[in-house]
């Protein structure tokens, strides 16, 4: 597990049929009006394919077969409350993709825990996820 520029980056985004959302080296306090609402997010969240320096993140938000493309914003958060936001993202979601996103947050430090969460335009939310990116390469801890 390798650092990757981020060209190689994106390119593993677009493979996955993801957005490709960078993080910063400083984490900052979440601007976002959130309150969860399990119910306009059914299947909740999911993380996967933990690398040293990424991650997918996953959701699904219903909206009806007669509504247009919406959008969701996306955060990863190095605390639960959002205080150190590092990646955001907006990421479109349609009828098409069945109402799913799918996001790779790059840009993150091995072996770390991190929290993530969808919001809607009317700031309802997802659950709050929690995820672990993999140990960097020479880390012998287990994955």
């Amino acid at each position: 597990m390798s650092l990757i520029d981020r060209h190689a980056f994106l390119q593993a985004a677009l493979s996955l049929g993801a957005t490709a959302a960078w993080g910063a080296s400083v984490g900052t306090p979440s601007g976002v009006v959130w309150t969860e609402r399990r119910d306009v997010f059914p299947e909740g969240v999911a993380s996967g394919d933990p690398h040293s320096d990424n991650i997918l993140l996953w959701t699904r938000r219903p909206y009806g077969a007669q509504t247009s493309a919406k959008s969701l914003y996306v955060e990863v958060a190095e605390d639960a409350a959002f205080h150190r936001v590092i990646v955001t993202a907006t990421v479109p979601v349609s009828v098409e993709s069945d109402w799913t996103c799918r996001v790779l947050a790059g840009g993150l430090r091995p072996a770390t825990v991190c929290w993530y969460r969808f919001t809607d335009a009317e700031g309802f939310g997802s659950r709050i996820g929690r995820t672990r990116t993999a140990p960097a390469e020479h880390d012998d801890r287990a994955v």
